[in-house]
Formats: structure tokens, sequence, C-alpha cells
């Protein structure tokens, strides 16, 4: 489902690294291997997950099931859902990326409320929180990776 989204990404032009300006390697890796992005998040959502929900004791192969079944999740709903409601109303792409964001994090909150026992509002503001916390992290690797390129390489 990953490749499938991944696809549509690169048919639309949704995500554009580049943005009009000359391509770094990072925004070139980016704007060519984003499928390896979404990827790489699952394991760091299971971290997440792993370190919020410790006090149940599963295991990180469990947090890796909830992980990969809310992203497969994820890009079905990006790819029938948000994709076309983007082209068709023509939204203006930062709303459609806050909103885009917003329900995934409500979704992984409520996902991660089925999954695990207890509290469910509780449970729901945990979970929430682990996308929240593999953006950042994501965000600060590829911003990092970035800075890196142009401090050290780009002269």
């Amino acid at each position: 489902m990953v490749g499938v989204a991944s696809l549509v990404l690169a048919a639309t032009k949704f995500v554009d690294f580049n943005r009009g300006a000359p391509a770094n390697p990072v925004s070139a890796f980016l704007q060519n291997h984003i499928n390896l992005v979404i990827f790489a998040q699952l394991p760091i959502l299971a971290m997440f997950g792993k370190l919020l929900f410790r006090e149940e004791k599963l295991n990180f192969a469990e947090h890796l099931a909830l992980a990969a079944y809310a992203s497969a999740f994820r890009s079905i709903f990006f790819t029938l859902v948000i994709i076309p409601a983007w082209l068709a109303f023509n939204w203006h792409y930062p709303t459609t990326v806050a909103v885009y964001l917003g329900l995934w994090v409500a979704y992984y909150g409520i996902a991660s409320a089925q999954f695990h026992s207890g509290n469910r509002w509780w449970l729901w503001v945990k979970g929430a929180l682990v996308p929240v916390f593999t953006q950042l992290l994501a965000f600060a690797i590829i911003s990092g990776a970035i800075w890196v390129w142009f401090a050290f390489f780009k002269r």
C-alpha cells in the first residue's frame, strides 16, 4: 500500500521537496524515495508506542503490528480520500497537510485505544502522541541531513 501511495504522491506532485529550487541530494532522495521514508517510520512508531505504553509489557513486534496496520490504513485513506479531495476542491496545500496529519494523529489515538487495555481516553491521548513524536523525529532527522549537506558539502 505504501508503494501505491508513493506512486500517487509522485504522479500528483502533492509533495515537491525541490519547490522549484535546484535539488540537493537530500531533497532529491526524498523526492525519489518517499516510500522509504514512510516505511522507515514504522519502527519509529513502534518505538514510541513501546515507550509510551511500557506498563503493558508488550513486545516490540506487537507495537510494530499496530504501526503497520495503522500505517496501511493511513496510506489507503491518503490515496482514496485526501489526494482526490485535494485535486477536486483545489485545497490550499498547507491546510490539506494539516488536516491530513491531524486526522492521522486522531486515528492513531483511536487505534491505540482499541489495541491496548485501560482508560480509553488516556489511551487515546498517549496513542495520539505516538505519531506526533514520530513526525517530530522524522522532521528533525530530515532537517539535520539538509543542514549537514549545506554546512559541510555545499561549497
